[in-house]
């Protein structure tokens, strides 16, 4: 496209599809007025200060051309650009006007605060918005499109980003974004980029509030009351132990308490034939499993250090616990926690990995 413009005397279409990869390209290139009047750059630029007419699926369909060059785009100052836009878009309906304009009061640019509080009182019902559709939530799925990076930019030019989201909206918005995410991962739809779960990590903590974290602690209280059931199966256990994401705790402690009372009965039940097994011993990829469920960077050093002389527990699942947690433990204690470990492989492992001598 950009060959075209250069051996067509300087004219190129410019859509609001191409316009995000044209300007940065031409901030790249240097394609500027001291090159030539008329350049690329100030094709793009011009282009783009008509943005204020243009559709809302215009924006989101520029934004999301943004995803393959992001870093360029953000540099640029184009993403900021096009995000105030789509928040202005968004301000017009007066459903969620106030929203805008109060959180709007600690986005980073003052200037575009007082724009948002100006386009609130407008309360012009945005032409995207679907008859019969909830007014308060038309746009949740015409933002889904986005990839994670620009949703964090949007929520937080909203000043609703971290510990300062107190917008039920948003998370209701965020919690939807992210079950979508899901099921895109899952189903693996052809031509979906996909991203790993620490892209969408700070969305999470985002949708949390306290009241999550309070189901969180609740819980990790019900696993430790069934976790002693001989008839729990393992998948139920790790389905409620899942449910949550791992920013709904602070502490993995209780998570594993239930893991292992879970597998101290379960030890108890095989060896006492008299009251019959109502499941036989795990194996050990079914013992891995289990912990699986557990952020090790969230557990306190008593918990990581009773984990790893723990004979129930896998012993990889140990090293990848005490590897965690090494710069907490004195040496002297990780070296006493190690050695514990009697299983000729476990300490094999260890060795092989440069744990212990």
């Amino acid at each position: 496209m950009v060959s075209r413009f250069c051996y067509n005397h300087g004219e190129i279409k410019i859509t609001v599809s191409n316009v995000a990869l044209l300007h940065s390209c031409a901030v790249f290139l240097g394609m500027t007025e001291n090159l030539s009047t008329g350049n690329l750059l100030k094709q793009t630029e011009t282009f783009l200060d008509g943005v204020i007419d243009w559709s809302w699926h215009d924006i989101i369909a520029s934004l999301k051309s943004c995803e393959s060059f992001f870093t360029y785009s953000d540099t640029s100052g184009l993403v900021e650009k096009l995000i105030f836009s789509l928040l202005e878009k968004l301000a017009q309906n007066s459903d969620i006007a106030t929203l805008i304009a109060s959180s709007s009061s600690s986005s980073s640019s003052p200037e575009t605060a007082s724009r948002f509080r100006f386009s609130s009182s407008a309360k012009t019902t945005p032409e995207s918005t679907k008859p019969g559709s909830s007014s308060k939530q038309w746009w949740f799925d015409d933002l889904i499109v986005l990839p994670p990076m620009i949703i964090e930019k949007v929520i937080a030019n909203m000043g609703a980003y971290g510990t300062d989201n107190n917008s039920l909206i948003l998370t209701r918005f965020l919690l939807h974004y992210l079950k979508n995410a899901e099921l895109q991962c899952k189903g693996g739809a052809k031509g979906t980029v996909l991203y790993s779960r620490a892209d969408y990590a700070g969305l999470a903590s985002t949708a949390v509030h306290g009241k999550l974290k309070k189901v969180g602690r609740l819980i990790d209280k019900y696993l430790c009351e069934i976790s002693p059931d001989q008839n729990l199966k393992t998948s139920k256990l790790l389905g409620v132990a899942e449910s949550l994401p791992d920013s709904a705790r602070d502490c993995f402690d209780g998570v594993y308490k239930a893991i292992d009372i879970y597998l101290q009965i379960e030890v108890e039940c095989h060896l006492n034939l008299a009251i019959g097994m109502s499941h036989p011993t795990l194996s050990f990829e079914e013992r891995s499993r289990l912990c699986g469920c557990l952020n090790y960077a969230k557990m306190s050093l008593e918990a990581c250090k009773d984990l790893a002389k723990n004979p129930r527990i896998p012993p990889n699942i140990a090293v990848q616990a005490l590897k965690l947690q090494h710069s907490k433990i004195p040496e002297r204690d990780f070296s006493v926690s190690v050695k514990r470990h009697r299983e000729p492989k476990h300490e094999q492992f260890l060795r092989a990995h440069g744990l212990v001598q």
